[in-house]
């Protein structure tokens, strides 16, 4: 049955896609149902590819979280923040540098190490999809 949480009708007026547009609206909205339900989500800057999750809690297991911020949303790590030095040098904000601060930009991780440390600093994903 779907979720019927207003929270999520911003997804549904922009049939927000996941995975290239191979998953749909729903599928991602069970998905997040399940971040609410564990850390408490809110959602703003929603797009047809796109949507800016906030938790309320920082996940205990970030490395079991980024998994599965991965496996839902590849891109943000292999694009996003596998591009934190630029955005470090670029940004006022201290936390992209904190992210990255002590990490090898060669390291095949390299992403995901910088999106774990970002969601405990900021607790903020932009998820998208390209």
């Amino acid at each position: 049955m779907p979720n019927t949480d207003p929270k999520f009708d911003t997804l549904r007026q922009h049939s927000t896609l996941a995975h290239d547009g191979d998953r749909g609206t729903e599928w991602l909205i069970e998905h997040l149902s399940r971040w609410d339900a564990r850390y408490g989500v809110t959602l703003s800057d929603a797009g047809h590819n796109r949507v800016m999750v906030e938790l309320a809690t920082v996940p205990g297991n970030t490395d079991e979280f980024a998994a599965e911020v991965y496996s839902i949303c590849p891109d943000v790590v292999t694009e996003y923040f596998t591009s934190f030095t630029e955005l470090a040098d670029d940004n006022p904000n201290p936390n992209y540098a904190k992210s990255i601060e002590g990490l090898d930009e060669m390291d095949d991780d390299f992403g995901l190490k910088a999106m774990k440390r970002w969601i405990v600093l900021e607790r903020k994903l932009p998820l998208y999809w390209s």
